[in-house]
């Protein structure tokens, strides 16, 4: 049930409209800097959010490879829809 729940807070921190707004703003307000619009860019990646949100929630590096795993298969299964 843990691996659905971090897939879950994944998907809502990329789809999660008022965050990816202020990521726009602080994309637009913040210097250009490649590992900032790294780390900017990875609020926009359901997997990369699911990886990096179920690592800190879990504290398991499996757990959250598991997890960014299982998003992986339902965005390819969504997609073929």
């Amino acid at each position: 049930m843990i691996y659905l729940n971090i897939i879950a807070l994944g998907w809502f921190i990329t789809e999660f409209e008022p965050f990816q707004l202020l990521i726009e703003y602080a994309q637009e307000k913040l210097p250009n800097n490649k590992l900032l619009q790294y780390v900017l860019g990875s609020f926009s990646c359901w997997q990369c959010m699911t990886f990096w949100s179920g690592w800190i929630l879990s504290g398991d590096f499996l757990t959250a490879c598991v997890a960014s795993l299982g998003s992986l298969i339902l965005y390819g299964w969504m997609q073929q829809r």
